[in-house]
């Protein structure tokens, strides 16, 4: 972001003149860092790449939230398609209401994502990737709880079960208190 626009422009060549650099390919490793369009890190490679004409976008994650996050690089590899933050949300991304506030989720039809984006967008699997790799296990192991920590835990299972059915679900409260029931009952078997 601290880069002057068009930084990438211009040259300076050995006898201390300006001549234009003429980049025809930028490579942007990372690129999930560009996930909001209105940060200057976000609005500087725009800038600086509007005049470049092959731009690759590399990252293993490129959404860790939600999928509007892939909105920025989506709208530099084709404007066209994904004309604004709007349309790409309302078009591809998942919507729930959340208390009164929309959420975003992840893509809508991941099959008709793919194919329309396939002319630009190559996705690779763990396996493709690194086939040397092991798959992973899971090991399940169940233990019992000592008489004190499930008399404890059905006390607790019981308040949040009158909390779930006696909150009405439009309360901003109601998905929070949700998550510290879970947290709570999550703690006490873990130490347990």
């Amino acid at each position: 972001p601290l880069m002057p626009e068009n930084y990438f422009s211009k040259v300076i060549n050995g006898n201390g003149k300006e001549k234009p650099l003429n980049l025809q390919l930028v490579i942007i490793d990372e690129c999930q860092h560009m996930k909001n369009a209105d940060t200057n890190r976000t609005r500087a490679v725009f800038e600086n790449c509007k005049s470049i004409p092959n731009v690759v976008f590399t990252s293993g994650t490129p959404i860790k939230n939600n999928a509007v996050e892939f909105y920025p690089m989506l709208h530099m590899c084709s404007p066209v398609l994904f004309p604004n933050k709007a349309v790409f949300a309302r078009d591809w991304v998942d919507t729930y209401m959340s208390g009164q506030y929309i959420k975003y989720g992840g893509i809508q039809s991941f099959e008709k994502f793919s194919k329309a984006t396939s002319k630009f967008i190559i996705r690779h699997t763990q396996a493709e990737v690194m086939p040397d790799l092991p798959e992973i296990t899971r090991n399940f192991q169940y233990t019992e709880l000592d008489s004190d920590t499930e008399n404890d835990y059905s006390k607790l299972a019981k308040e949040f079960a009158e909390f779930y059915y006696n909150t009405k679900k439009e309360d901003r409260q109601f998905f929070q208190g949700i998550l510290a029931y879970f947290t709570r009952m999550r703690h006490m078997t873990g130490l347990a």
